[in-house]
């Protein structure tokens, strides 16, 4: 079963209450996920790898530091320096579990649970991420800040290759650490 993923009016809403700042998400084509990119993986009750949510790094950094109510300057240095602290992505996780609430609300979608987000390595990515079953492309206009883009994945299940959650990192999504 490939996962149904919310419009990006909902997704807009979560993150407002989240961070209580109102950021207006769209629907865009599809983006190249390359460097910068942070993934984490989407885990069913099962401990499979059903999906992922990702963020490139503008999004990454404005979602991440907004929870942590980091100052836009500092923001926008780790911006500058192509790199989000650990503390930034570590708070990422958490908006991508709020986010991950909406999945698990779409009926016939199965319960997934939100792995840690992991900045990826760009040119390495598994098949299934660069060609997922399903995808949603969100685009955001931050306030004060880049653009960014948060990008849903559902896996196409694999006929008797099970990929359980212990192999999921870095099997699946390369990293650098």
């Amino acid at each position: 079963m490939t996962l149904t993923f919310p419009s990006a009016g909902d997704v807009g809403r979560v993150v407002e209450v989240l961070l209580d700042k109102r950021i207006g998400f769209v629907e865009c084509d599809a983006t190249p996920l390359g460097e910068g990119l942070h993934v984490a993986c989407l885990i069913d009750d099962e401990d499979q790898v059903v999906g992922a949510i990702a963020a490139d790094l503008s999004a990454s950094i404005y979602l991440g530091g907004s929870l942590m109510m980091l100052p836009p300057a500092a923001c926008k240095d780790q911006l500058k320096s192509g790199e989000a602290t650990e503390n930034v992505v570590e708070a990422l996780t958490e908006v991508f579990n709020n986010i991950v609430t909406l999945v698990n609300q779409a009926n016939g979608n199965p319960h997934v649970r939100v792995g840690e987000a992991r900045r990826c390595n760009g040119s390495t990515e598994t098949a299934w991420i660069q060609a997922p079953a399903a995808r949603v492309d969100l685009r955001a206009d931050f306030p004060g800040f880049a653009p960014g883009v948060l990008t849903m994945l559902g896996r196409a299940p694999e006929p008797g290759a099970a990929v359980d959650a212990e192999e999921r990192q870095p099997s699946d999504v390369d990293q650098d650490e």
